[in-house]
């Protein structure tokens, strides 16, 4: 099963390889597999500081997730299996139980099955459970293929090229979740897999104002599909 990794990434140079390229090379990613995509007036302070050891390509994009990610769908081929993923996840894992992480076996492998897997069912979407939460995580069904939430720091999909997300950047994998489901009728999510990852941390490809971006867009997903979402706003 032929996939690529990519990684759309803004004002993190120094994270990108510290974090998401350091674990894809921990788990033995062939790195040309992977390709970074970077706003143009970045593109020579990525290619200085990102070791090139670590990728085999950066790509000159354009501003903006949602803008970026289909930049990205495309750039790559036609019906081309492409893993996304972030630019900060420091550690993916397998749950073992419900306190215990492991590392993952063979990640090329878990990629490919996840690719393969999708296909059989015919969903275009899979991903892994969103949250660092070993209890959750463990006691949630094995494989959801259903409606279940793809979180956007980490998801495959085939590169169809006819959806087309429309609420913004705040959202842009929950409608991503919800258009793939109405597509397909599932997505397919491993809810033993899981990754490490921050939130809203400081630089990426959303705006600056990210958390009031992202509740107007959660606001206006959820007034658009009221059958498949419902909007949950916690304290902090």
């Amino acid at each position: 099963m032929d996939w690529h990794i990519a990684i759309p990434s803004y004002k993190r140079p120094g994270v990108i390889g510290s974090k998401t390229l350091a674990t894809l090379a921990r788990y033995g990613i062939d790195k040309s597999k992977i390709t970074i995509f970077v706003v143009r007036e970045e593109y020579y302070l990525y290619k200085a500081t990102v070791p090139e050891d670590l990728y085999g390509e950066i790509v000159v994009g354009v501003p903006g997730l949602v803008a970026q990610r289909q930049f990205i769908e495309n750039w790559f081929p036609l019906d081309s299996n492409i893993l996304f993923m972030d630019d900060d996840v420091s550690d993916l894992f397998f749950v073992a139980d419900e306190k215990t992480r492991r590392p993952i076996e063979n990640l090329a492998q878990f990629i490919s099955d996840g690719f393969l897997r999708a296909s059989s069912i015919g969903a275009t979407l899979w991903g892994i459970y969103p949250v660092d939460n070993t209890m959750f995580s463990f006691k949630s069904k094995e494989i959801s293929d259903g409606l279940s939430y793809i979180v956007g720091a980490f998801y495959g999909q085939k590169n169809t090229r006819d959806v087309n997300l429309e609420t913004g950047d705040g959202v842009e994998d929950r409608e991503r979740t919800v258009l793939r489901y109405l597509r397909d009728g599932r997505v397919l999510r491993f809810n033993r897999f899981g990754m490490k990852t921050k939130y809203f941390a400081p630089g990426g490809m959303m705006s600056d104002e990210r958390q009031k971006t992202h509740q107007i867009a959660s606001e206006a997903l959820v007034q658009k599909y009221p059958t498949l979402l419902r909007l949950k706003t916690r304290k902090n």
